[in-house]
Parts: structure tokens; sequence; C-alpha cells
């Protein structure tokens, strides 16, 4: 499925689908956040992959309580860095990670908006910031392309997304072994979306 009708279909994704596929691409980038966390010594690491975590559970257990949910809205603003305070790079992809999160939680808020297209391109725009950052100096426009088109970075991104979309689209209900085969696809064994790993 090429990258445009993959986001074309995203675009109609709702409810607990949309949920979902938004968690799997939180998951994803956590360990962004906490290289970055580690890196300026900011030790929220823990409390991001609690709020992750609770969002799975809230997920599976069909529990949208609001109180809940807005505990953990007030949590993720406490551990949001400030952009203003740090000029290392893992700043963008740490925030990235933020507004992923943030994104699962509102899809409960507020669940009118579709967000599944925006995470995905959020995702996707992460990684190809990357790659540019780590290897596009003093490429021109046409070396830039064609080193995105063939970056494996690129495509494992893509491909996941394809993955999820539809493993998520061609299930009836969300059971709880479901989502957690979802769940252990989405931590792909401690890989960011940058390659970047917990270990």
């Amino acid at each position: 499925m090429k990258t445009e009708s993959l986001q074309k279909h995203l675009a109609k994704f709702k409810g607990w689908r949309e949920s979902l596929f938004l968690v799997m691409l939180a998951e994803r980038s956590f360990p962004n956040y906490a290289l970055f966390s580690d890196l300026v010594e900011l030790s929220t690491a823990e409390k991001m992959a609690d709020i992750i975590n609770q969002c799975w559970e809230i997920i599976e257990e069909n529990d949208r309580n609001k109180d809940r949910t807005d505990k953990l809205l007030l949590t993720l603003d406490e551990i949001t860095p400030d952009p203003e305070k740090y000029e290392v790079y893992g700043l963008n992809p740490a925030l990235d990670c933020c507004e992923l999160v943030q994104m699962v939680l509102f899809s409960w808020v507020n669940p009118e908006n579709r967000r599944a297209h925006t995470a995905a391109m959020k995702s996707l725009n992460s990684v190809l910031e990357f790659i540019e950052y780590r290897e596009g100096e003093g490429l021109d426009d046409d070396a830039m392309v064609e080193l995105f088109d063939n970056h494996p970075l690129l495509i494992e991104e893509n491909a996941f997304q394809e993955e999820a979309f539809k493993m998520i689209k061609a299930e009836r209900f969300p059971s709880a072994s479901f989502i957690r085969k979802l769940k252990v696809l989405a931590e792909n064994d401690g890989v960011s979306n940058l390659g970047i790993s917990l270990e």
C-alpha cells in the first residue's frame, strides 16, 4: 500500500481503532523520549512509560473515565520538556512522543476530531528529520530525496504503520489478547522509529 493511500484510509479511523493506532505510535516513539530524559537528567521516563501503559489499559478495559484521563493529561503536561530550556537535537523527538501520547488522551476527550492521519504524519516526519539531521548535511534536493527513498528507517516506519493499520482494520473487536499483540509489535524490542534502543 502506498503511503498516500494509507494516509487516506487512516483519516477514516475512529473510536477504539483510532486510539489503538495512536497508542502504537506513541509506544514506538517512547525510547526517543527516554533517551532525551536520561541525557538532560529529567528522570521522567518512568512517568511517561506509566502514562503509555495506562493508555493501553484504558483501551483494554474500555474505561475512559474523565477524571483518570484528566489526571494523565496533567501528568503529561508536567513531564513535557520546555523547548526554551534545551538546545540538543533529542528535544524534537521527545516532544513528538509527548504529542503522540497527548493525541491518545485527546481521542477520548474529544472523539469527534480524527487524529490517526495527523499522528502518522508526525511519526513519519520525526523519522525524516532524524535522517536529515544525521546524514543530510551538504546534500542537494535530489540527493536528499534519494536518501529518503532508500533509507531503512523510513522503509521500516512505513511498513510498521501499514502493518498496524491492516491488523486494526481487520479486527472486529479489540480483545485483550489482540491489544497485547499490538503492544508487543509497537514495543519493537525496545527500538524506536528512529532506531534508538532502550538498551
